[in-house]
């Protein structure tokens, strides 16, 4: 199973906060729950849903809801002034998989992907999630293009790790077959799908890929 398979299986699912009938199988499905103004935590099927909800129980939790997003909120900013991506990163994850915030969620990967601790260039791991949320219109609008950005940037990024290449070039091999983000292309999609078989984890062995797969090209056009 790859990176973003367990990632998604371990996704908090969406579910009605009154009926309690799960929306999605999988979070990368497209939700069609809509979300409590207040708390930003509660979710519905449809209006009904939610005025029965808050006649039973929404109208005492909502505010506890909400002063725990806020929470998080503030011991993220703490983390952030930190400079420790790794811990953005964390609680990031922990806010997607198990409290069910994926849109702050995304805002702290954002984060996390920006800090230079610790490593120089981002935390790497933190630009695949967001690569993905993007992808598959997570906590966040669809966005191909977006998506496109972050798996390039892990691709140019100075410590990317093994753990994070592969998922980058499947990622790349499925929007460049589709033409999503980026001018489709058979070509591009069979090379970063080659690639992910690979165990490079570096930049050297990213650039030998590279190097590799030009040199199979050519021969192959003569």
């Amino acid at each position: 199973m790859d990176t973003f398979s367990i990632y998604v299986k371990h996704l908090k699912p969406e579910r009605c906060n009154c009926c309690l009938k799960d929306n999605v199988v999988s979070r990368i499905e497209k939700s069609n729950l809509f979300t409590c103004t207040q708390c930003k935590i509660a979710k519905y099927c449809n209006v009904d849903c939610q005025r029965q909800d808050w006649k039973a129980q929404h109208k005492r939790e909502c505010k506890r809801f909400k002063q725990g997003r806020e929470f998080w909120i503030k011991d993220s900013l703490r983390v952030e002034e930190s400079g420790d991506g790794t811990s953005l990163f964390i609680m990031a994850t922990r806010l997607a998989t198990e409290i069910g915030d994926p849109k702050l969620a995304v805002e702290l990967y954002e984060k996390a992907a920006g800090m230079e601790a610790p490593c120089e260039g981002g935390h790497p791991t933190a630009m695949v999630h967001l690569a993905y949320h993007y992808e598959h219109g997570i906590g966040t609008k669809q966005d191909f293009a977006k998506a496109f950005q972050w798996y390039s940037r892990i691709l140019s990024h100075p410590f990317p790790g093994g753990e994070n290449v592969s998922p980058t070039f499947l990622g790349l091999s499925r929007l460049y077959r589709d033409g999503l983000g980026v001018a489709k292309s058979k070509e591009m999609a069979d090379k970063y799908a080659a690639f992910s078989e690979s165990n490079a984890g570096t930049p050297e062995e990213i650039a030998h890929l590279e190097h590799w797969w030009a040199k199979q090209s050519q021969q192959m056009k003569e």
